[in-house]
């Protein structure tokens, strides 16, 4: 019993070499309908369908944009509590 064929056995798709090519394939479909439809929406925020989706999916790229800047700010909002934390407990004199 080869190796490859341990871990597929394990891993509940079977222990004959066609039941684990099969799975193989259908591993294989599911991941080429997710990168289908990838491809799809990233040609939608490319634009290249029509002027309607061109400005729907600039609407998207604000919202992302939007939501970028939210978490910058709640990042680095953060790092400033934690610095006023460390100056206020970790270096004052009252121990």
């Amino acid at each position: 019993m080869k190796i490859n064929t341990i871990v597929y056995y394990t891993l509940g798709l079977g222990n004959n070499q066609n039941e684990i090519m099969n799975g193989e394939n259908q591993r294989m479909k599911k991941l080429n309908r997710m990168l289908n439809k990838f491809q799809y929406f990233t040609n939608l925020s490319c634009g290249k369908k029509t002027q309607k989706n061109r400005s729907f999916s600039s609407l998207f790229e604000i919202l992302f944009f939007f939501i970028y800047l939210l978490s910058y700010t709640a990042q680095s909002r953060n790092k400033y509590s934690r610095r006023d934390f460390f100056s206020k407990y970790m270096f004052s004199d009252k121990i």
